[in-house]
């Protein structure tokens, strides 16, 4: 993870559960009242789920797989 990435570990966690809490936060930062130098400054984020099953590759590969394929559909 770098710069403007990181992650968020729900162990035990559904991927149902866990895509349920990242669409949460997504809405309650874009909700955010945030200011700067007295002017309001919006902002938004965006989020992945994944599960990790016990085959799967280590958490590290996971995580590197998952950026790469942030980057390859980010819109920046």
């Amino acid at each position: 993870m770098g710069g403007e990435e990181f992650a968020i570990l729900l162990p035990e966690t559904p991927l149902q559960e866990a895509d349920l809490i990242a669409n949460r936060l997504c809405v309650q930062i874009s909700q955010a009242n945030v200011r700067a130098a007295e002017k309001p400054v919006a902002f938004t984020i965006s989020c992945g789920v994944t599960q990790l099953e016990n085959d799967d590759e280590s958490p590290e590969q996971t995580l590197t797989a998952m950026e790469s394929e942030a980057k390859a559909v980010s819109p920046r």
